[in-house]
């Protein structure tokens, strides 16, 4: 059943990874399953967008979960560019109830505009 589906963030992404917003971080956690979709309108080509999943118990102290949900190429530079993951919890990844997204790209130089939107589901 799907949970919600909304824009977890928009703006320019960077080298330096920026996170969603703190007010989020409730609505994240209760999904059992994203489907995570990227899109990005400007970058340069042949840069990567990642996308790394923390988790929180205080929303405060975060713990980063495996490794990058989102991992795609951009390959052509000023050309809308779409990434789309999904994100399962298994049994070896307990999730706390606060989660965020950090989001971060190679693009030279440094920096493209990102929009960011994740449907939520419990299973």
């Amino acid at each position: 059943m799907r949970l919600f589906n909304q824009k977890v963030w928009s703006g320019t992404a960077t080298n330096t990874e920026v996170f969603t917003d703190a007010e989020l971080s409730a609505l994240l956690g209760s999904a059992d399953v994203w489907a995570i979709h990227a899109c990005i309108t400007r970058a340069a080509t042949s840069s990567t967008i990642k996308v790394n999943i923390y988790h929180s118990g205080d929303n405060k102290n975060w713990i980063q979960v495996g490794t990058s949900l989102v991992s795609g190429s951009l390959t052509a530079g000023g050309i809308s560019n779409q990434v789309l993951s999904a994100e399962a919890l298994s049994s070896t990844t307990a999730r706390l109830g606060f989660v965020r997204l950090g989001i971060l790209t190679n693009a030279s130089p440094n920096e493209a505009d990102v929009e960011l939107y994740v449907t939520g589901r419990s299973i």
